[in-house]
């Protein structure tokens, strides 16, 4: 080895960790540029709509990056407020998962605020209807996303097609989704948990508790919903517009279970109005129509109402069944239980309990046996005629 090689070597081995060292340095200046710029391109595709952001912050260390103040707007259209509004995204790796032998990633959305507005044109409209968000989500987490969490959600809904505009507004909404890729439990029906938490503005409090299998094209899921403490006195706009009647007070409670399995639906809604007052006689500005009406109304009121103690309760349940595509409500079964309610039992404010998902898909499978035997059954007779 002559001396001019071996001074060569020495050369490239002390300053080759040094060049390496600034060339990663400026890869990681760099880097944030380049995605902003990757994650403005990708936003500003979607269909019928713009978005952009204003900055992305790196976190090589824990494989995550941050983008903010995420805005998304309908092109040519009058509605003032954005269509989304989130402030910080979080995207990163799930590194408890990669020890169960998966790649996949987390990502917690905080402070996002989304305004749908229901108009008579596409002008005074947006509804995100034209864009696939799944996918867009996707672009944006190159892996499989197996955590999903919203913190301190805000919905607002703003309803201008009819006289009064009626806006509805959901907020402090909390939601989590745990083990969407069925990474963690691989045995269940259900694997993947739901949780939702918030208020509306209308008062009350919404829970949200599932169970699913998200990784099916249509999800199976496993439901119980609860809406508590609405006050009924903020729907005065719509129910003098559409009733031509003014409600003094009362508060509604809505409990729901529901069962999904291969697009067939199996559960029930149930209302409960406490305290509903209707009529008053020391209400202003009203027409001696108006009176008449709400007096009827309150009549009514009083004919279902439950009394027990010092409350007064009206509730029913309604059962909802059927395919995904057409669910009915059973209009009767509605009946009979305002009755029964009324007469006979009071229904307490609580969930069933009776929507189960090995009863209730249990059920739904004999209920496919007998389609299947019904349709056998046909087909012989379809043979039959044509021999």
């Amino acid at each position: 080895m002559t001396e001019q090689n071996s001074t060569k070597r020495k050369f490239k081995k002390r300053y080759i960790w040094p060049i390496l060292l600034v060339l990663l340095i400026a890869i990681r200046i760099a880097l944030p540029t380049i995605v902003t710029k990757y994650v403005n391109k990708t936003l500003s595709n979607l269909d019928g709509y713009t978005g952009s952001i204003s900055d992305v912050d790196l976190f090589l260390y824990r494989g995550a990056y941050q983008i903010c103040d995420l805005r998304v707007e309908v092109v040519n259209n009058e509605v003032k407020e954005p269509f989304v509004d989130i402030p910080l995204i979080d995207l990163s790796v799930e590194w408890k998962s990669i020890f169960k032998g998966a790649i996949v990633g987390e990502v917690e959305v905080y402070d996002p605020m989304i305004n749908f507005a229901f108009g008579p044109t596409e002008a005074q409209s947006q509804t995100g209807e034209t864009v696939d968000w799944v996918q867009i989500v996707q672009d944006l987490m190159p892996i499989n996303i197996n955590r999903f969490e919203v913190v301190n959600g805000d919905i607002n809904l703003m309803n201008v097609s009819t006289s009064p505009d009626i806006n509805a507004r959901f907020q402090d909404l909390d939601l989590e989704i745990l083990n969407i890729r069925n990474v963690e439990t691989k045995e269940v029906d259900l694997p993947s948990d739901i949780t939702l938490t918030g208020r509306s503005s209308f008062g009350g409090k919404i829970a949200f508790n599932a169970k699913a299998d998200l990784i099916k094209e249509f999800p199976d899921f496993n439901y119980d919903a609860r809406i508590e403490g609405v006050d009924l006195t903020k729907f005065n706009a719509v129910s003098k517009e559409i009733a031509g009647v003014t409600i003094e007070k009362g508060v509604l409670d809505v409990y729901s279970e529901m069962v999904g399995k291969d697009k067939k639906l199996e559960g029930y809604v149930k209302p409960l109005l406490h305290d509903v007052s209707i009529f008053s006689w020391k209400e202003k500005d009203r027409s001696f129509g108006e009176a008449i009406k709400e007096l009827f109304v309150e009549a009514g009121q009083e004919l279902v109402e439950n009394r027990k103690g010092w409350d007064e309760l009206t509730a029913t349940r309604v059962p909802i069944s059927g395919n995904i595509d057409a669910p009915s409500t059973e209009v009767w079964s509605t009946i009979v239980n305002l009755l029964v309610n009324a007469y006979i039992d009071r229904f307490k404010g609580v969930l069933d309990g009776s929507i189960e998902w090995n009863d209730t898909t249990n059920q739904l499978n004999k209920v496919d046996e007998k389609q299947a035997k019904d349709e056998k059954k046909k087909d012989k007779k379809r043979k039959k005629k044509k021999d």
